[in-house]
């Protein structure tokens, strides 16, 4: 296991839910909401127990290794936590350029936007009633919010607030990842939609500004969770097919030829153990390199945060890296983050393999090798969602605890002068 660095305790929460869709305008980022009928959610997602019997689960074999121990700091500097904010009321919320952007019941988007002091945010007003506890947090994509309501994607504009955009249907209870336009390519984003029938399972689409919805999910397949990621020009998509046995993990490029998606080759790039109804992958990509990571079991008695290297060109069989949790955790989110000039990995883990045992929030930075020596910016029980946001100088982390919602300002660290 690569050394950690603890550099300070805090606590806070994200325990989030989706709600109900509207079409009308906001005219105030943070205060009273806008009557809209209230979400009618369906079950909760559930991991299947097999494929449709089409699609054959092909043979692939990766090589499985713990990490190398002691994995340095490469540019020699440690993350220490800065300013800790109570943003308000748990509910569905990200860190974004702009602040943290929350989702209101009724579609609002709420923004508490950065405080008087460096690395602060401002609270919100509204109650905890005005939030839905288990939504996922929404996606930020250029000045945009994404996110799944009463059965529906939508997006709403950050933070000059324009009206709820009905994109398409969508499977309630699910996360959305998204990317902004390009000059190249328009705004797009990745999501799951119900089966097409009863016996059938959810699966992964694509939607694209300005033209159609074109499926992600291989004929037969499932989908429980998707990310998203640009990768030296190209988008990447991955998919996890959530079972309680084999989990497949689906990969591909997508490249825009006059701005339209034409997908790649679909790479089972792993086929990990049981996933739960709350496992999701986390795409983090470079120009030439990316990796998929994934909290789940390794074994029966065994937990850990699987890093699958799929490099420039997605590969069948590629190889995973576990850094091992001391117990397992459910849920256990995971951010990636372009921040400090470096790819960022956040992620949560149990202090000790005691049961119900605090949990801590990491950062690594991504190597050549893989993840780096990770620093421990916080510590609460029962962290439930986990988004971050960055620039050159510092990056916004937002998580939760105790049904509230907090904010983490983490400056960047400097290399130590050579003497």
């Amino acid at each position: 296991m690569a050394r950690t660095r603890v550099i300070g305790a805090f606590a806070a929460t994200i325990a989030v839910s989706v709600a109900g869709l509207t079409a009308c305008k906001q005219k105030d980022t943070s205060q009273s909401p806008i009557g809209s009928a209230p979400l009618k959610p369906s079950a909760l997602p559930s991991a299947s127990s097999s494929a449709p019997a089409e699609w054959t689960l092909p043979s692939v074999k990766s090589e499985e290794r713990d990490e190398a121990p002691d994995a340095p700091h490469v540019d020699g500097g440690a993350f220490k936590a800065g300013t800790l904010s109570d943003i308000g009321p748990a509910g569905p919320a990200s860190a974004s350029r702009f602040g943290v952007v929350m989702i209101s019941k009724r579609d609002e988007v709420v923004l508490a936007p950065p405080g008087k002091t460096k690395g602060s945010f401002k609270g919100i007003t509204l109650v905890a009633s005005s939030f839905a506890e288990k939504a996922p947090p929404p996606a930020i994509a250029g000045e945009y919010a994404y996110f799944v309501s009463n059965g529906k994607l939508a997006r709403r504009r950050v933070p000059t607030l324009g009206p709820v955009e009905v994109l398409g249907d969508a499977r309630d209870h699910t996360r959305v990842a998204a990317l902004p336009a390009t000059e190249s390519r328009p705004a797009a984003a990745a999501f799951i939609v119900n089966p097409d029938k009863p016996t059938g399972s959810a699966t992964a689409m694509l939607w694209v500004e300005g033209g159609d919805i074109v499926r992600l999910s291989p004929d037969g397949t499932g989908a429980s969770s998707v990310s998203m990621a640009e990768s030296g020009g190209e988008v990447l998509v991955a998919v996890l097919d959530g079972r309680t046995g084999m989990t497949p993990v689906h990969v591909r490029k997508v490249q825009f030829v006059d701005k339209r998606p034409a997908l790649g080759e679909n790479v089972v790039a792993w086929v990990a153990g049981p996933a739960q109804p709350t496992t999701e992958l986390t795409l983090l990509a470079t120009d030439k390199d990316a990796w998929i990571f994934s909290p789940l079991e390794r074994e029966t008695t065994r937990f850990g945060l699987a890093a699958v290297h799929i490099g420039g060109t997605p590969k069948m069989g590629s190889p995973v890296e576990w850094r091992m949790y001391p117990n397992g955790v459910d849920p256990a989110p995971v951010a990636a983050v372009h921040a400090c000039g470096r790819e960022l990995l956040v992620y949560t883990r149990p202090s000790t393999e005691a049961p119900g045992a605090e949990q801590e929030l990491h950062l690594a930075a991504s190597g050549d090798s893989g993840l780096e020596s990770s620093d421990v910016l916080a510590k609460a029980p029962g962290i439930q969602a986990l988004t971050a946001s960055g620039d050159a100088d510092s990056l916004l982390v937002v998580y939760g605890h105790s049904s509230r919602t907090w904010a983490l300002s983490v400056p960047c660290p400097h290399p130590p002068k050579s003497k």
